[in-house]
């Protein structure tokens, strides 16, 4: 990412993180990739995970707060939060996920 940044506009480097199949790849390498760590006594991949998604949920409440019919939000976060706030996006009835990348490409 940091030699890309030298030579690559901004817009294409944010198109490359908001690739639909990168932020699932990511997100399943890092965070399903924790759920394994522990043993009998703790589960501190499994409460990483948890923690994550709670920190997401709370922040799509509050979009749910904010946004009336109509709107549209802008949400910019870093990039591990994207997956799970996709995912709301795209299971939230009366909201609907529109690809960073159809303005950016």
């Amino acid at each position: 990412m940091e030699a890309a940044q030298k030579t690559t506009p901004i817009r294409l480097l944010l198109a490359d993180i908001n690739e639909p199949a990168r932020i699932r790849s990511d997100h399943e390498q890092f965070y399903y990739g924790l759920l394994p760590l522990g043993d009998q006594k703790e589960q501190p991949g499994a409460d990483l995970n948890v923690a994550w998604y709670h920190r997401n949920a709370k922040i799509f409440a509050k979009l749910t707060q904010i946004a009336r019919p109509g709107d549209r939000v802008l949400v910019v976060f870093g990039s591990g939060h994207a997956f799970w706030l996709r995912h709301f996006a795209q299971n939230m009835p009366g909201f609907t996920l529109v690809e960073p990348n159809d303005y950016l490409r």
